[in-house]
């Protein structure tokens, strides 16, 4: 299901679901310009585990969101948690494999 369907589901109009996305990538933006900074100061495997832990709860709460405000609260720091996930997730492959195997 993705998820503007799922915030349908809850009861949010599509034109909101629209709204919720936005500031996702807004979170993703913000978080991208910051993400390589964070990722050298404490290291790639310290940012993963509580990112994604971070991302996956946010993702069950997303689920459960009820009203607009709530949703874009979740949806913001969402995109926040996922893009460095992502970000640190590609350091961390850069560092266990070989060049040539890269």
């Amino acid at each position: 299901m993705d998820t503007p369907t799922l915030l349908h589901c809850n009861g949010l109009e599509p034109a909101a679901t629209a709204i919720v996305l936005a500031f996702f990538n807004l979170g993703a933006f913000i978080d991208m310009a910051s993400a390589g900074r964070l990722v050298d100061r404490f290291g790639a495997p310290r940012m993963l585990f509580p990112v994604f832990i971070g991302a996956a709860l946010l993702i069950a709460a997303l689920g459960s969101a009820g009203t607009l405000p709530l949703a874009i609260v979740i949806g913001t720091l969402l995109g926040l948690t996922i893009s460095v996930g992502g970000a640190g997730a590609i350091a961390v492959a850069s560092l266990i494999y070989p060049p040539a195997i890269r």
